[in-house]
């Protein structure tokens, strides 16, 4: 079977087509999942500010008036949620595309192996600091 550059073209072409569909899906997903989550949280809100609801209410509060507090505290969260989420993102694609200009020394598999057995022995010694005395600096563990 032989494939001309038209058919390769048509081919790749669909496959990102495709993934840009399968992209689209996941974004709505993410939004119809956060929509969801804002929403389960805006009605633990009003659930805990049942007394002060009824409170505003005897004043002379309009339920208009404490669904647009509610509605405007909801947005200014999740507005302010979402542009940490996205300075967040930028500052690590920023330092990743910095940390990429530089060349990396590949390391041997043994001293890869030592930096590990390092960690995991001091992550050891961290999780067992309950009981005193039993992690040495350097040497491991104290024999019981």
């Amino acid at each position: 079977m032989y494939l001309n550059a038209e058919a390769m073209f048509s081919m790749v072409d669909n496959l990102f087509n495709g993934i840009n569909i399968l992209v689209w899906m996941v974004g709505l997903g993410t939004l119809l999942a956060g929509a969801i989550g804002v929403s389960n949280i805006m009605m633990v809100t009003v659930k805990e500010r049942t007394t002060e609801i009824g409170i505003r209410r005897a004043i002379g509060a309009h339920p208009k008036d404490i669904l647009q507090q509610i509605l405007s505290e909801s947005m200014v969260l999740t507005t302010i949620a979402g542009m940490f989420g996205i300075s967040f993102c930028r500052n690590d694609i920023a330092s990743s595309r910095y940390a990429s200009q530089f060349k990396r020394r590949r390391q041997p598999f043994s001293s890869q192996l030592r930096i590990s057995g390092r960690h995991l022995r001091t992550s050891g010694c961290i999780g067992d600091v309950s009981r005193p005395g039993t992690c040495l600096s350097g040497n491991g563990y104290q024999a019981d």
